[in-house]
């Protein structure tokens, strides 16, 4: 079954059984930062394995097999846009998710709208970085998800460390999935991934499997993350690079 396909028996799923709420794949599991938490982990594996089987959100799209091969391809697009050094825009990026539409797992992703410019320059990038059985790391696009969160303003720093860290070692449904190469990529650039626990099914469920136990550490409200848009805010929505 295609990705698409998935969506489209999700909307109908939900259509029909709007009274009743989807399953939480996170019930009954206390945050792991609690230092006093548990859980038992060989049935929570085997959770992980009836959410994710078989899914992919990156058929058919193109994957950059390095963070090096990514960061240059972004490079390239700012160029021609007529920004000569990446360092000088601002790059409008967020998370994004959709719902499965079985056990109440949700997809997350970081999605990379575009750069703005130091002259009012507006560039489409259309990148994610994904954990997925097809890799971990950046992604061309697909237009799936929607927003989840705030927009965030990253430097070209910032986002080189996000796609650096969501290219992660090991084999999906195994070492990660897609919630944490979303987190790995979050964290590294500064915002604090628990700000989104509570809107992402599955996302504690995750963290319980695969990691980290421990919080961040960084404070879990957007105005103070590094990547708070402040004054890019207005032009961050008006740029039409993130919804």
């Amino acid at each position: 079954m295609t990705i698409r396909a998935l969506l489209v028996a999700a909307a109908l799923l939900s259509a029909c059984q709007a009274s009743a709420p989807p399953p939480d794949p996170d019930r009954g599991l206390p945050d792991p930062s609690d230092g006093k938490a548990d859980a038992p982990l060989g049935d929570l594996r085997q959770r992980i394995d009836d959410l994710v089987e078989g899914f992919s959100a990156t058929r058919g799209a193109r994957y950059y097999p390095t963070a090096a091969a990514g960061v240059a391809e972004i490079a390239r697009l700012v160029r021609a846009g007529g920004v000569a050094d990446p360092n000088d825009a601002i790059y409008v990026v967020y998370v994004g998710r959709f719902d499965l539409g079985y056990n109440g797992w949700q997809h997350s992703e970081l999605r990379i709208g575009g750069a703005l410019g130091p002259h009012g320059e507006v560039i489409p990038l259309g990148k994610r970085t994904v954990g997925d059985p097809n890799g971990a790391g950046l992604f061309d696009d697909q237009d799936l998800t929607r927003r989840v969160g705030p927009r965030l303003c990253m430097t070209w720093s910032m986002l080189q460390a996000a796609i650096g860290a969501a290219y992660l070692d090991g084999v999906y449904g195994v070492s990660f999935v897609c919630h944490t190469a979303t987190l790995a990529a979050l964290q590294a650039a500064g915002v604090a991934p628990e700000y989104y626990q509570s809107q992402i099914g599955g996302w504690l469920l995750a963290r319980w499997v695969y990691g980290p136990w421990l919080g961040s550490g960084i404070a879990a409200d957007p105005d103070a993350w590094p990547a708070a848009c402040g004054a890019d805010a207005t032009r961050a929505a008006q740029s039409g690079l993130a919804p």
